[in-house]
């Protein structure tokens, strides 16, 4: 895994200024922004990491070659080369761009800044002297080349030199990586939220922290409470996934408290919305075992978990008749009685239906019932929910199988049934 720093190279006569983060200059005083950050970010490199320009052909006579304006002066091929300590990173030839007039060329510049990427590269950009739609343009490669090249980004940095203290002759550099990390962090809460996988967001958390040790830039407080969330996520996912039916509740318990830790820290303000939307999304779970079953068995649901909600809604809702007895729906040798009378009375109670069609003299006589005498609705729960379980759990291997649609559709139709159920009771 290569470092690779990138940067556009403009046309313009530069003048001299000190580019700084905060109050420290980056360099002694320089022209190019592009001497200033290979000074700060580069010096260390290895053989095998890499320097490159991206620039126009105009560019590359103005401001690669020395005296590309008239007066003498070196080109930033030139000034490069000459950085004491030798820098070890090779400094390629720049990678000529079209000017991006039209949206061929704009392609075209798209494909000439990924092919400069290689499998695992940890990239540092410079946009100080991207043209026009370029800077999009290269948040749209990098973030395109996480998926394709399994780079990672360990800089963005925009030096701005109109921003500059006239006095001091000092320029802010900005890095802009915190915009790229919140565009993470929004794609892997809405690939959570969307297919109830976390698995990106604790990727996240682990890269963040993994970069910053690295960088060795001290302590920063939004990594251990996003570290925590992203495992707290994954805990979750993973909960409703196995369907750990005993733990939901303090899952999500343990994932709200840890978005509520993030509210005495300071944080990037884009990130107190993003997270407000994380815990408006659990607000559904109470804490009460029962109500909670019932709210896993719909986000499962919802997320397209379908054999594990139709598992955690047949348990939760064998544990609402035991509560409903004064069971305590962990015991589990007085559990099985009932879910055994919950099947009996099931199985009961479809023959008398049977019967009741067949106009016999049986379906007269109400069926002897051990635990649901006198709920029919929780009698037809049962047995449908009975039947789409056996049906999705066999594979579909038995004499006339439910088609998906037939299967989610009733999966949903249930988990309501079972809400107005337990609600009303």
């Amino acid at each position: 895994m290569a470092k690779v720093f990138i940067s556009v190279l403009g046309t313009t006569k530069y003048n001299e200024c000190f580019y700084c983060i905060g109050e420290k200059p980056l360099c002694h005083s320089v022209r190019f922004v592009q001497e200033a950050l290979v000074n700060h970010v580069c010096p260390n490199w290895e053989k095998d990491d890499r320097i490159i320009l991206l620039a126009t052909d105009l560019a590359y006579e103005k401001n690669w070659k020395d005296n590309g304006h008239g007066d003498g002066a070196p080109g930033l091929a030139t000034l490069l080369r000459s950085i004491k300590p030798v820098l070890r990173a090779s400094i390629e030839e720049p990678v000529v761009i079209p000017f991006g007039k039209d949206e061929g060329e704009i392609w075209e510049i798209f494909d000439k800044i990924l092919n400069v990427l290689a499998i695992g590269d940890r990239v540092t950009f410079d946009i100080t002297h991207s043209f026009r739609s370029l800077p999009m343009l290269v948040m749209t490669v990098l973030n395109y080349a996480k998926v394709v090249r399994n780079i990672e980004i360990e800089g963005i940095y925009y030096g701005n030199y109109q921003a500059r203290d006239v006095a001091s002759n000092r320029a802010p550099v900005f890095d802009l990586r915190v915009f790229d990390n919140l565009l993470d962090w929004t794609i892997a809460i809405d690939a959570f939220l969307s297919s109830g996988d976390a698995s990106q967001a604790a990727r996240l958390a682990q890269r963040k922290a993994d970069t910053m040790s690295r960088a060795k830039k001290g302590y920063d407080p939004m990594v251990k409470p996003l570290r925590n969330i992203a495992s707290r996520l994954d805990e979750f996912s993973k909960t409703m996934s196995t369907c750990r039916g005993s733990a939901i509740s303090d899952s999500v318990n343990k994932l709200k408290n840890s978005i509520h830790e993030t509210n005495n820290i300071k944080m990037d303000p884009a990130f107190k919305p993003l997270l407000n939307h994380l815990e408006a999304r659990l607000e559904t779970f109470t804490g009460s075992k029962i109500d909670d079953g019932i709210r896993a068995a719909e986000w499962c649901a919802q997320h397209n978990l379908v054999q594990q909600s139709f598992t955690i809604l047949r348990e939760f809702m064998i544990g609402y008749v035991c509560d409903g007895y004064g069971v305590d729906p962990e015991d589990y040798p007085m559990r099985k009685r009932i879910e055994d009378c919950i099947g009996n009375d099931v199985h009961a109670w479809s023959d008398h239906k049977k019967n009741k069609r067949k106009n016999l003299n049986e379906a007269r006589i109400e069926p002897p019932l051990m635990v649901l005498k006198g709920k029919p609705e929780l009698l037809d729960l049962f047995g449908r929910l009975y039947d789409y379980r056996n049906d999705i759990n066999h594979a579909g291997i038995r004499k006339s199988p439910s088609d998906p649609k037939t299967l989610i559709d009733g999966l949903n139709q249930l988990i309501s049934q079972a809400r107005t159920l337990v609600l009303k009771n």
